[in-house]
């Protein structure tokens, strides 16, 4: 009949934290490697920031408000990891979608050298 409150799984570990926000003057900032991360950038031109090594079992959660003159691409800290267990290890919000929502992408640390994307708004590309 349910769970009691006390033992209900927690789908997102990190969530409860405040979310780190970042701005085109944080591109030398790492990325936490678990929570929420909100960038929000109306500089034009591509911002590069970096995401922390994964740990395995992470969730990371990526929110992006920018500009239509603007891109922000999110490279993983070294090229020793990847996006979706290949050889990307780039993703870059575009404006591409629906204006005035904030472009997002969801991860899993499958490893401490692979993120899988569980999910992504449009506007994101892989590379």
């Amino acid at each position: 009949m349910g769970y009691f409150k006390s033992s209900r799984p927690v789908l997102s570990p990190g969530l409860a934290s405040a979310p780190q926000s970042l701005t085109s003057a944080s591109t030398g900032t790492l990325i936490n490697a678990r929570g929420v991360t909100i960038i929000k950038t109306t500089a034009t031109g591509d911002k590069v920031f970096r995401i922390a090594k994964a740990n395995a079992g992470d969730f990371k959660e990526i929110a992006c408000d920018i500009s239509s003159t603007a891109t922000a691409s999110v490279r993983a800290a070294s090229t020793a990891q990847t996006f979706f267990g290949t050889t990307q290890d780039t993703i870059t919000f575009s404006t591409v979608g629906s204006a005035g929502i904030a472009k997002f992408v969801r991860l899993y640390a499958r490893t401490s050298t692979s993120w899988v994307v569980l999910g992504r708004s449009t506007g994101i590309t892989l590379a």
